[in-house]
């Protein structure tokens, strides 16, 4: 009885603030979330990178898109600057090939789409500044004429410096029924800065399932004898 004396205000004040808190638990559980824009949610330090969230409005991940047409069309795609910065140097490029990153791209007028970049081809990892792209969209992006891709290549054309070849080769390619794939030129800005003419490349066994929606297995012959 004289334990319960002493201790009993210690117990009963513990009680009544378990109670409080878990009132407090049980309200904050039913009053209305607060809203917080993407751009909050997203906060970066960079000026040029931050201004580029502040655009993006995140309807446009439901909203219908605009078909890009023609050649010479302008992509803006936006990078972390920090990632940018490490696959700038060539030392980090095997390291982070297959390592994706967040990013933000915008086909000429269209608004900024959520995506994912990465490293692409062998090329990137050892020649020159400019990097080739594997870019993944969160939803797909109208190209006309029936064309429509949620992945797609930016091929910097390293080793096609009259920056024809490439395009020539990739139509012959289509023409023979080997790589029937949507190209098409394509202005390229990193980041704000302009990194000249670009191929867009839809993915070949995207062009192939496309064209054939029947396909159930493509084979590549990589070197003789190995597929």
């Amino acid at each position: 009885m004289n334990d319960l004396r002493l201790y009993g205000p210690w117990l009963g004040g513990t009680l009544v603030v378990l109670a409080v808190v878990v009132a407090l638990s049980m309200f904050s559980d039913l009053s209305p979330p607060r809203e917080r824009s993407l751009p909050e949610q997203l906060f970066v330090a960079d000026k040029k990178l931050r201004r580029t969230l502040h655009s993006f409005d995140p309807s446009v991940i439901e909203a219908e898109l605009a078909d890009v047409r023609g050649e010479g069309t302008h992509v803006n795609l936006e990078l972390d600057p920090d990632e940018l910065r490490l696959r700038l140097d060539k030392r980090n490029r095997t390291r982070l090939k297959q390592r994706r990153t967040d990013a933000f791209i915008q086909f000429a007028d269209g608004p900024y789409l959520p995506a994912t970049a990465r490293l692409r081809g062998a090329t990137t990892l050892r020649n020159g500044e400019k990097l080739n792209f594997v870019i993944d969209l969160v939803r797909e992006q109208p190209f006309g004429d029936g064309v429509a891709m949620k992945k797609l290549f930016l091929m910097a054309m390293i080793h096609d410096p009259h920056q024809f070849v490439s395009l020539f080769g990739y139509r012959v390619f289509a023409d023979l029924g080997l790589y029937p794939t949507a190209v098409r030129y394509v202005r390229l800005t990193l980041n704000g800065e302009p990194q000249g003419m670009y191929l867009l490349v839809e993915p070949p066994r995207q062009g192939l399932q496309r064209l054939y929606p029947d396909l159930v297995a493509l084979y590549r012959r990589k070197a003789k004898g190995f597929y």
